[in-house]
């Protein structure tokens, strides 16, 4: 099964102005990805019941959470500098630098998928330390960008590496996949230089 993969390239020179402002910015995006969050959380307990029962997800549940995982995925990349554009509404899949993929499987595990709440634990547990990393390395970057206008290419990787296991911890417990989170780097076909 495919893992949910996101990627976005490196660009050392940043838009100082933007990055300065860049939470009030974000907070219509914010605020949307939250609602919708809430909407995917009821509609992943629905999942549970259909993948229990048949053994396999429904596609329109799986593309609504795919739609929102998409989205979120730019909105906390936004918000956590990774680029400066600033990302549309709902889908804008290529005006953004992110780069996020896949794929749907019908076939769903219905032993993982009874248990996953249980064996999300220790993958939500991780997502939480490098959460915690990542908002700290942060703030840290929004003091580099904005005195020097560029951003250290060892807090952009490590960065793209958190938010990378983030989405698949969240699509891993909202039931897009069967496949556990993996903290690293990008498979070979998605580029994460420029």
């Amino acid at each position: 099964m495919q893992q949910v993969e996101v990627t976005i390239p490196y660009v050392e020179s940043r838009n100082r102005g933007t990055v300065a402002v860049r939470l009030i910015l974000a907070i219509p995006h914010i605020l949307l990805t939250g609602i919708w969050q809430y909407a995917v959380q009821i509609a992943s307990v629905v999942q549970w019941f259909i993948i229990l029962f048949t053994g396999k997800r429904n596609e329109g549940i799986w593309n609504f959470t795919n739609r929102w995982l998409a989205y979120a995925s730019r909105t906390y990349n936004y918000l956590g500098l990774m680029f400066d554009e600033y990302p549309g509404f709902i889908d804008d899949q290529g005006k953004t630098p992110v780069v996020y993929s896949s794929a749907y499987s019908s076939e769903a595990n219905r032993l993982t998928n009874a248990l996953r709440l249980f064996w999300a634990i220790p993958a939500v547990i991780i997502m939480m330390l490098l959460a915690t990393a990542g908002y700290v390395l942060t703030i840290i970057c929004w003091f580099a960008i904005v005195i020097t206008g560029s951003m250290p290419r060892g807090m952009f990787d490590f960065l793209l590496k958190a938010h990378r296991y983030a989405i698949q911890a969240n699509a891993y417990t909202t039931l897009m996949t069967d496949t556990y989170p993996k903290y690293g780097d990008a498979p070979a076909g998605l580029v994460t230089t420029a």
